[in-house]
């Protein structure tokens, strides 16, 4: 006896998207003076993240989040629509995106 095809369930995840940034200095770090390095920014949040990874192994899923009122909310909500994440339910807030340094 075959199985019953059956649809994948969606998944909902409640939570933030935000951008990480990270930076990394050249050198020791001098006080009194400028010290060179790299600064690295990415899509972060952990409900995001784990949206994502649902998005690529396949499952339906929606993410409930609020963007930010500036560049990196529009580019991070054109960046989940194009990983396949449903965000009809996102808002964009009036305040900026979230941030985040490590």
């Amino acid at each position: 006896m075959a199985a019953a095809a059956r649809t994948p369930e969606r998944v909902v995840i409640f939570g933030g998207a935000n951008i990480d940034i990270a930076a990394r200095a050249a050198g020791p770090l001098d006080p009194h003076s400028s010290t060179p390095g790299r600064v690295h920014a990415g899509d972060g949040g952990v409900a995001r993240n784990i949206a994502e990874n649902l998005a690529r192994l396949g499952s339906p899923v929606a993410l409930v989040t609020a963007f930010g009122a500036d560049a990196d909310g529009l580019g991070l909500h054109e960046r989940c629509v194009g990983a396949g994440i449903d965000v009809r339910y996102a808002v964009f807030s009036q305040h900026p995106s979230s941030r985040y340094v490590a």
